[in-house]
């Protein structure tokens, strides 16, 4: 075929494309000041924003020191889908951030379309046929279902778009093969960086067309064609490997979603979806699905069903749709999960998922395995491309009408909706943040994705941040906090302290200056609690009220006995003291009686309401490691050597060692540590006596 009339012809499939999928979704006025979907498409406002960040310089591409502040968190295992917030980051820096959002997902349309009908037509199909089937692929309930929120798996065009580069590295020679390998491995990296699940569909795909391609070539050209394929594989390979490998070393241990509730039950792939106009047809069925709107888009289809059947079984079966077929019943089958449902009943019949998922322990990572039911719809648009070939070839163009028309009516989207709010009208609380002269971070105790978004609008550093995998260690040092712990888990009991002394921790320990909790009773009360003063709230959606973190004295203490504190941590912070960094309480000799105290991890951060004065640090260290420790507090430090045995520092403090609250933070780094294996591997730095004048 050539090429100029096939780009002729995809043009118009994107063209068409496009202007259905304006009128799918539904798009208005609001276009550039609001999202298509609800919920994950905030989320995705915030990757967008991040690139463009990365792109000025701001913050690195790959972490970010924006969440989980001020440590920052990585965004390797978090859905950041480069192939879609690049451009749109591109985009919003001329066009806005919602405009660019839109247009993106609006793209993807154009990139399913254009790329299925291409496929379709090179595989041996009509134009009328294979634009039918374009459209089956570009408008299928999955995908409906995913613009509700999940722009990185609407990038599913670029599957078709790699298999067209395969098919003419496969079938092609010279510079047509050589282009065809750089198209086919181009298509799989720009499906990896969108989606992972993309990514293993790409690559099941990839694998399942290989294999038939081989097979069924040529003895004189099998050699070309296996090479071809193979050097399209290894070049997207080396181009995502480092990007796995980094994922994998950063996501060991982390869990997904649990794959036993998340697989696509048999029945949701015959039931009209909420994404569907049908749906309203039998609405009772649906709902007893039991999933979410964006998960919910199973429905196959009985047209495209039996234009597949009649295009792929039988005599006049279409070889060409071999590899589709397979690949996407195999797909098919791991979208079920590990054990079949009806309905959202699990009825205990072990599937291939439940062994796969034991032979690749990483797939526990994401476990959302409804997903890759959307590799479905390529043999079934593959297959309404074929069969409506056939009938058209036939003169059977009222058969092909009549069920273009039903197909139409099963497959109409129902409307997605868009969100406006949280963005308009401007949010006053956002704004007392944003404008505020207190230097300082945000908690942000929003228990869903809305903390990304009101980082958006007050453009401050936040405590925590909803990613797609909550780093667990971050996570459980704040769980951990004396403060922060009961503001995120209801059930921990509160901290009993003081307003003083709870605002001086949050300073001191996390840089927080404002505390931000949804309105709801469940979430304030337990904000309110702190005592600190609002400053602000929200008059509409999630009722969003803003505390300040004040800065109230914190009376003195004579010292701190750290065989004591270390014994009776709340009973430290009730007056003030705090630390991290501490084992204990212990008594250990040094060559002489043994003295209270506790063990110290290599690095210490203790936060201490000080009078000014000369004080002094008692501490001290075995013969085996003669470490060496910094010590800072205020504006002072001291550096003591390898030492052994009792040592003692001089800690001058005077007033501007001292913030406005009364508090001197004193950090120590321990270098080298003790490894004691006898009690679970802990990591010793050096014995801690006292902190007194």
């Amino acid at each position: 075929m050539p090429p100029r009339r096939l780009a002729r012809e995809a043009a118009a499939v994107c063209g068409a494309a496009l202007l259905l999928a304006l009128f799918a979704l539904r798009a208005g006025p609001w276009w550039s000041r609001g999202v298509v979907g609800t919920g994950d498409a905030w989320q995705t406002l915030w990757n967008i924003d991040h690139v463009g960040r990365a792109f000025r310089g701001e913050e690195p591409f790959w972490s970010s020191p924006r969440v989980f502040a001020p440590e920052g968190a990585s965004l390797r295992a978090h859905t950041l889908s480069p192939a879609n917030t690049v451009p749109a980051a591109l985009l919003a820096s001329v066009a806005g951030l919602f405009t660019a959002y839109n247009t993106v997902l609006l793209l993807t349309f154009a990139l399913a379309a254009g790329a299925s009908y291409r496929l379709a037509r090179r595989l041996g199909a009509s134009p009328a046929g294979a634009a039918l089937g374009a459209l089956v692929f570009a408008f299928a309930p999955q995908r409906m279902a995913r613009t509700l929120g999940h722009l990185n798996l609407l990038a599913i065009g670029w599957l078709p778009a790699a298999l067209e580069g395969l098919l003419v590295a496969s079938r092609g020679a010279g510079r047509r093969r050589a282009a065809g390998v750089l198209a086919g491995a181009a298509g799989l990296v720009l499906l990896a960086f969108s989606d992972w699940y993309l990514a293993l569909m790409g690559a099941l795909t990839a694998a399942t067309f290989a294999a038939f391609e081989v097979a069924r070539a040529p003895r004189p050209r099998r050699a070309g064609t296996a090479g071809a394929l193979a050097a399209a594989g290894l070049l997207a390979f080396v181009m995502v490997f480092p990007a796995a490998r980094a994922l994998a070393r950063e996501t060991a241990g982390l869990a997904g979603h649990d794959a036993r509730a998340a697989g696509a039950s048999l029945t949701s792939l015959f039931i009209p979806s909420k994404s569907q106009v049908l749906f309203r047809v039998a609405p009772s069925l649906a709902a007893r699905e039991g999933t979410t709107a964006e998960e919910s888009g199973n429905y196959l289809g009985f047209v495209p069903l039996a234009a597949l059947a009649a295009a792929a079984i039988g005599r006049r079966r279409e070889r060409e749709l071999d590899f589709a077929l397979a690949a996407g019943a195999a797909s098919l089958v791991l979208a079920l999960g590990p054990v079949l449902r009806i309905f959202s009943s699990p009825t205990g019949i072990p599937l291939p998922y439940a062994l796969l998922e034991k032979l690749i322990p990483a797939l526990r990572l994401g476990g959302a395995v409804n997903r890759f039911q959307a590799l479905a719809f390529l043999p079934l648009a593959l297959g309404v491309a074929f069969a409506a070939s056939r009938l058209l070839a036939e003169g059977r163009r009222a058969s092909v009408l009549a069920g273009t028309l039903l197909l139409a009516a099963e497959f109409a989207p129902a409307d997605p909706g868009h969100s406006v709010w949280p963005f308009d009208p401007p949010d006053p609380a956002m704004a007392a943040i944003a404008l505020s002269p207190a230097p300082g971070i945000v908690l942000d105790v929003d228990p869903g994705n809305l903390d990304m978004i009101h980082q958006l609008e007050h453009d401050r550093p936040q405590v925590l941040g909803c990613l797609s995998r909550t780093p667990p260690a971050a996570l459980s040092r704040r769980l951990a906090d004396p403060v922060i712990g009961p503001l995120l888990d209801e059930s921990a009991p509160a901290s009993g302290l003081s307003t003083a002394v709870a605002a001086a921790w949050l300073r001191h320990r996390w840089n927080v200056a404002f505390v931000l909790s949804p309105g709801f009773p469940e979430f304030e009360r337990r904000a309110r609690a702190l005592g600190f003063p609002e400053i602000a709230r929200s008059g509409r959606g999630d009722r969003a009220v803003v505390f300040r973190v004040p800065e109230e004295p914190v009376p003195d203490v004579e010292g701190v006995d750290f065989h004591d504190v270390a014994g009776n941590p709340p009973g430290g912070r009730k007056k003030g003291i705090f630390f991290e960094g501490l084992y204990g309480p212990e008594r250990v000799p040094f060559g002489g009686p043994p003295e209270p105290g506790c063990w110290t991890r290599a690095d210490v951060l203790l936060v201490v309401p000080l009078a000014p004065g000369s004080y002094r640090l008692r501490l001290g260290a075995p013969s085996d490691t003669r470490p060496a420790v910094a010590i800072r507090w205020g504006t002072h430090g001291a550096d003591a050597g390898p030492f052994e045995g009792i040592l003692e520092i001089p800690l001058p403090v005077g007033a501007g060692d001292r913030t406005p609250d009364g508090m001197v933070r004193v950090t120590m780094k321990v270098a080298p540590t003790l490894r004691e294996e006898r009690t679970g591997g802990r990591e010793l730095g050096v014995y801690l006596v006292s902190l007194s004048k």
